[in-house]
C-alpha cells in the first residue's frame, strides 16, 4: 500500500522521506533569506544632508500661513454653507 507521501516518489524518483527532507530543507533556505532581508539597517545622513538650507524658506512660510488663514476664513465657511 501506498502511503500519504507515495506519489512524491513518482515526482523525483526519491523515496517519500527524501523529497521531504529536500522540500524542508528548501523552505528553510527560502525563510532565511526573507529573515535577511529584514535585518538591513538603513545608513547614516550624510552632513552635508543635514545643514541644506531653503533661500526660499520665508516665501514658502508667508504663502503656507496665507492659505491656512484662507481655508479657515473662506473656504471651509463657504464648504459649510453649501453642505447646509
Amino acid at each position: 500500500m501506498r502511503g500519504r507521501l507515495g506519489g512524491l516518489r513518482d515526482l523525483w524518483g526519491k523515496s517519500a522521506r527524501e523529497a521531504m527532507k529536500t522540500i524542508q530543507l528548501a523552505g528553510i533556505f527560502v525563510l532565511s533569506l526573507l529573515s535577511a532581508g529584514c535585518s538591513t539597517t538603513t545608513p547614516e545622513p550624510e552632513p552635508d544632508a543635514v545643514q541644506v538650507s531653503d533661500p526660499l524658506e520665508n516665501m514658502n512660510r508667508f504663502f503656507f500661513g496665507l492659505n491656512q488663514r484662507l481655508d479657515r476664513d473662506a473656504a471651509r465657511p463657504a464648504a459649510n454653507a453649501y453642505k447646509e
